[in-house]
């Protein structure tokens, strides 16, 4: 277990490769940390692999997910030859599948500086918001953390889904590449049947420079390539430029003559 009490600072070790760096490691004046876990920061520092020049990494270290925020201990490494704050630099969570399951936009409260050519212990704390597994998922016992410069849209969540709903769509839309062109997507986040009724959330996403209104979207239903219904789904809402949008969608399927999984998808 790590805890905060002393302050120590290591030497930068430079491997055999010259184009091949580790960081020195840090500790700034407002970690204080017990000798033994001074002795696992530098464990670990020197068990983790040598960087290229001009890089940015970050290792979890230890997990603590009993309880809301999810709690990180992390090492961040940077090979870069001058200091740097960051504001706005998104991190990702992934199971040991590589699924992303959390998303947290770091900020200088959460790291204030980043000096040159260091690494630097980071204690993280991601929010049940931040954290896109739901209630009935058990968290991973082991997870890595990237970071992500790609550019995303705006997602615009609303008030109407549920937190497990909610959940879901922003694993789908961070987990899908952002859109480079002028175009209008349909993603598929969910669906089920309960009831008697296909409950399903879609993400339209608005790839264009300017507003869309659709008014209504084309839906089908269908099992086994047999189209049953088709739906004109009202959609009031505009689609701002490079903005992305969750539609939930329930409907009735028990007069339907299948007894099977019901599925929708958009009309061509």
């Amino acid at each position: 277990m790590f805890n905060r009490r002393k302050k120590i600072v290591m030497e930068p070790v430079e491997s055999a490769e010259q184009e091949f760096f580790k960081p020195k490691l840090i500790f700034t004046e407002d970690m204080l940390l017990e000798k033994e876990d001074e002795y696992l920061f530098r464990y670990h520092a020197n068990q983790l692999p040598a960087l290229r020049s001009n890089q940015l990494s970050v290792e979890a270290l230890q997990l603590d997910a009993s309880t809301y925020p999810v709690s990180v201990i992390s090492l961040f490494r940077n090979t870069l030859e001058h200091s740097f704050q960051i504001d706005g630099l998104p991190l990702l969570m992934l199971d040991e599948r590589k699924q992303l399951i959390g998303r947290k936009v770091l900020s200088t409260e959460d790291i204030p500086e980043f000096i040159a050519m260091s690494s630097i212990p980071c204690w993280l704390d991601f929010h049940e918001e931040e954290i896109f597994l739901s209630a009935a998922e058990t968290f991973p016992e082991k997870i890595t953390l990237l970071f992500s410069l790609e550019e995303t849209h705006h997602l615009e969540l609303g008030e109407s889904l549920s937190t497990e709903e909610q959940k879901r769509v922003k694993q789908v839309f961070y987990s899908t590449p952002t859109l480079t062109s002028e175009e209008l997507n349909v993603l598929s986040v969910s669906s089920h049947q309960a009831d008697g009724k296909l409950v399903v959330l879609l993400l339209i996403r608005n790839g264009y420079n300017q507003s869309i209104q659709l008014g209504t979207l084309p839906v089908e239903l269908y099992a086994e390539d047999q189209v049953f219904e088709a739906h004109h789904i009202p959609i009031q809402q505009e689609i701002e430029a490079h903005t992305t949008i969750p539609v939930r969608i329930e409907l009735d399927v028990t007069h339907l003559p299948h007894e099977g999984e019901i599925a929708l998808r958009v009309a061509r």
